[in-house]
């Protein structure tokens, strides 16, 4: 099963209470619809992928290059409002939205600092990458989410003992990248592959 980065209960409580009001702002059919009750799913910690990162030719060389941002990506669950199926079982949650939210904050009656409220259907995929991670890779890895902005690109770490030891990625590959969902990855074959791929430089004049 995949571990997780603690974080306490009571810092989860008042990350949902902040981010309550700005999730009923959003809400859709896609959060369910009005009155749709939601709760904060998995609480992951959050690394940043920098084009230095990608360049490195060694795991020694590109340890110190992959940053945490000292941010955590909460997934935001939700069911119908009747909470049962046909045959009396409850519903199964879906995710439907994130909170991205400041870590170490939370404690002594001080306000959480969120940094983003979405329903992107990253949420989504971030929940399945973990059912797959559960699924098909064995021991206890402890999971984090690996952002990319230079690639548009979102994925999930694995480490042991803190060393990254596999990457699996969660967004839609398209543009010709050369890697597949549901592949996990040594961070040597992630770069490799990811050096074939010129980051995002703007747009142009």
């Amino acid at each position: 099963m995949v571990q997780f980065d603690n974080i306490s209960d009571d810092e989860r409580k008042k990350v949902a209470e902040e981010a309550a009001h700005l999730l009923l702002q959003l809400q859709t059919p896609n959060l369910g619809g009005p009155g749709a009750p939601m709760v904060l799913g998995n609480s992951i910690a959050e690394q940043l992928i920098t084009p230095q990162w990608v360049a490195a030719e060694s795991d020694s060389d590109a340890k110190p290059l992959l940053r945490a941002t000292g941010q955590t990506i909460s997934i935001v669950e939700t069911r119908a409002s009747n909470g049962e199926t046909a045959g009396g079982a409850p519903t199964p949650q879906e995710a439907v939205a994130y909170v991205r939210h400041a870590t170490g904050t939370g404690r002594d009656d001080k306000a959480v600092q969120i940094t983003a409220v979405s329903s992107s259907a990253i949420a989504g995929r971030i929940r399945d990458g973990l059912a797959w991670i559960n699924a098909n890779v064995s021991g206890e890895p402890m999971v984090r989410v690996l952002t990319a902005p230079a690639y548009q690109l979102t994925a999930l770490g694995l480490f042991a003992d803190d060393e990254l030891t596999g990457v699996l990625i969660v967004t839609p590959m398209a543009g010709g990248l050369p890697i597949a969902n549901e592949q996990l990855l040594t961070p040597a074959e992630f770069r490799r592959r990811l050096r074939t791929f010129p980051p995002i430089q703007g747009l142009e004049p």
